[in-house]
C-alpha cells in the first residue's frame, strides 16, 4: 500500500492509502535451511544470555 504517513508520530493517514498490489503467499518451509541458519546463530550468540539479552532489549520491561 502507499500513503501518507505523518513524519512526527509515525501515524499513517487511512484516507490516503491505495493498494498498490496484490501477491499470492505461498509459504514453503524448508528444515534444512532452519537448522543451518540456527547453526550459524548458535556460533555468533553463545556468550548471550538470552533471557538478559532481552529484558535489555525491552527496557526493564516485563510481558
Amino acid at each position: 500500500a502507499n500513503g501518507k504517513q505523518n513524519l512526527e508520530t509515525g501515524e499513517f493517514d487511512p484516507q490516503s492509502l491505495k493498494l498498490v498490489e496484490l501477491i499470492n503467499y505461498d509459504p514453503k518451509f524448508d528444515a534444512d535451511y532452519l537448522s543451518s541458519l540456527i547453526s550459524k546463530a548458535k556460533k555468533s550468540w553463545s556468550g548471550v544470555h538470552a533471557d538478559d539479552w532481552l529484558s535489555e532489549l525491552r527496557g526493564g520491561y516485563e510481558a
